[in-house]
């Protein structure tokens, strides 16, 4: 291109030159034909192989999808035809729960009698679709009544099917789920007798320490109690299945004044349960009393020297006679107050023994129990009076 213009610029016109020059433009026209086509020869292979990559790719998609197709299908044709069994986390989450079914059945019954182990065992089916079915038997409970509320309490209750992993997808599916679950129970009732003394719990007879652990809670206030447990054994597990109050006698009522009336501070003890002795009102009751009567004594023995003396008016027997005086006043001041503490005490322990029994009123004929939430899994204790 330069030397043709060149060329021009200087107006050759030289034919040989034009020649030359017009040649070397029609050769410069070929290369950029063959430029051209050989451009246009790769767009169409890079289009030809786009192709090609997203046919195989297409045909590597539905073979995909065939073959995913194909093991669901295998997997569900499986479930539809394959029982399973619970996995251990799952079998005892419901282990739990049909405990927990087998509890409430016995805690609401009133069992106040040695239970002997008795077995029950519950194969239950679990289709894919949640239905359950319980296949329950009980050896070993002569109680044809308990037997079925506890076949009724099982039944009742819905396990969902175990999941199993499609191999393919990794997704979980639920399956048919079959199990079975067994269950060794015995009762052992405990009648036993407890004091409360202020703080101090005395039980007469030996029960199991998880039981022992529970009558404080049984016993608000001062007193006898006669009471009945059940110590539940599930599967070798021991628990509270029933605590009832079956007597209560109530110490501190106003009938101890009675022994306050015999001896001053006697009966404090009894209608405080111990937590104050009245030790203090005997000593002082008591002590005044007997402090006064010295005065009385003393006092009359002056006054018999003083009437025995043949010279009253002298100083020494007028000192004597105000002595005797001094102490005649002391020993009704003494005894006063002696015998005030004392008839205050009477009157405190009617009045404390009074209250006692007023509150108490309404607890000699309670009802207790013991519950399990399972949201929390807490075990808890209920408490309830008729008025």
């Amino acid at each position: 291109k330069e030397i043709t213009l060149a060329f021009n610029s200087l107006e050759i016109n030289n034919e040989y030159l034009r020649g030359v020059v017009l040649r070397y433009s029609e050769i410069e026209k070929q290369i950029e034909a063959e430029r051209i086509a050989e451009e246009q020869r790769k767009e169409a292979k890079r289009i030809a192989e786009r192709i090609a990559e997203e046919q195989r790719q297409e045909a590597e998609r539905l073979a995909e999808e065939k073959r995913r197709k194909e093991h669901i299908d295998s997997f569900i044709t499986e479930r539809e035809n394959k029982f399973y069994t619970y996995v251990a986390s799952n079998k005892l989450d419901n282990t739990v729960k049909m405990e927990q079914a087998i509890k409430t059945v016995l805690e609401n019954t009133d069992v106040r009698f040695n239970l002997p182990e008795f077995e029950i065992t519950d194969k239950i089916f679990v289709n894919y679709n949640g239905d359950n079915k319980h296949d329950i038997t009980i050896n070993g409970l002569n109680n044809s009544e308990l037997a079925a509320k506890l076949t009724a309490a099982i039944n009742a209750l819905t396990l969902e099917p175990e999941k199993a992993k499609e191999p393919y997808t990794r997704q979980d599916y639920p399956v048919n789920t079959q199990d079975t679950f067994r269950f060794n129970i015995s009762i052992a009732n405990y009648k036993v007798k407890a004091q409360k003394r202020f703080q101090s719990i005395t039980i007469d007879e030996y029960v199991p320490q998880n039981l022992k652990n529970a009558v404080p809670e049984m016993m608000p206030y001062g007193g006898n109690y006669s009471i009945s447990m059940n110590n539940l054994t599930v599967n070798g597990k021991s628990s509270i299945n029933s605590l009832k109050v079956l007597k209560y006698r109530d110490t501190g009522t106003a009938s101890n004044a009675f022994l306050s009336l015999l001896v001053p501070g006697l009966g404090v003890k009894r209608v405080t349960y111990g937590e104050h002795s009245g030790f203090r009102r005997t000593l002082y009751a008591y002590g005044l009393i007997g402090a006064g009567i010295l005065c009385k004594t003393v006092a009359n023995n002056e006054y018999k020297k003083y009437n025995a003396a043949p010279d009253k008016e002298s100083d020494k027997m007028k000192e004597l006679y105000e002595d005797a005086k001094i102490l005649d006043k002391a020993y009704y001041i003494c005894a006063g107050i002696g015998a005030a503490i004392w008839v205050y005490d009477i009157i405190w322990v009617w009045n404390k023994g009074s209250k006692n029994r007023q509150a108490h009123k309404a607890y000699k004929q309670p009802r207790f129990g013991i519950y399990y939430n399972p949201e929390f899994k807490a075990t808890g204790l209920t408490y309830t009076v008729n008025f």
